[in-house]
């Protein structure tokens, strides 16, 4: 399937989209507003990329890269990325979290990650992957990204407030010489139990 936005023709599969075709108005109101434009941003966990691909079509990014676990995900990004001749911008990588990833260095890291640390019955099963067992994948993330981050980097995170609340994570950012700037309240333009989490490196 196509979604386009702007310039930009992204290729996705309804059972990849764990919410980044909704999330991503939000992320780049905030990004617009709390960052500016970077030079180089990251979409962790990025499946097919809405949210990444939303900040080259804005021109908030001159450089993107892009990473996600399920190889279906990458193959989609791939294929944006070949069909929107953005291959001199942008790069994808079948990942497990940050570890199959190059030596790089980002101004912004972005993400919409798995929210839940047990399985949830009653969410629907076109998500990819919604648990993070012992929030193992979001401590993987935060142990890592610093060595990714240029000085004053920002990361911004969406997380649900079903599954968490912002304390859940702030031991593992103290601890990972990160610190956090600011809980943000999503809106999606209804009642929401989301929040966005604006990390900084410095």
């Amino acid at each position: 399937m196509i979604y386009q936005y702007k310039n930009i023709k992204m290729h996705y599969e309804p059972c990849l989209d764990g919410g980044g075709r909704e999330c991503y108005p939000e992320f780049l109101q905030i990004i617009q507003e709390k960052i500016g434009k970077v030079n180089s941003a990251f979409e962790f966990c990025a499946g097919t990329a809405f949210i990444g691909f939303s900040l080259l079509a804005d021109e908030m990014c001159e450089k993107l890269t892009l990473a996600d676990i399920e190889k279906e995900s990458v193959e989609c990004c791939k294929k944006t990325i070949k069909e929107n001749n953005l291959e001199n911008k942008a790069s994808a990588y079948h990942s497990d979290c940050l570890k199959q990833i190059p030596a790089q260095k980002w101004d912004l890291v972005v993400g919409n990650p798995p929210h839940f640390s047990e399985r949830q019955t009653n969410l629907p099963q076109t998500i990819v992957i919604n648990v993070d067992k012992n929030w193992e994948i979001h401590r993987s993330f935060y142990t890592d990204i610093s060595e990714y981050l240029n000085p004053n980097g920002s990361i911004l995170l969406v997380e649900n407030g079903r599954g968490s609340s912002p304390k859940v994570f702030y031991d593992m950012i103290k601890k990972n010489g990160l610190r956090v700037a600011e809980v943000i309240k999503c809106n999606l333009n209804r009642p929401s139990k989301f929040y966005f989490m604006l990390v900084k490196k410095n």
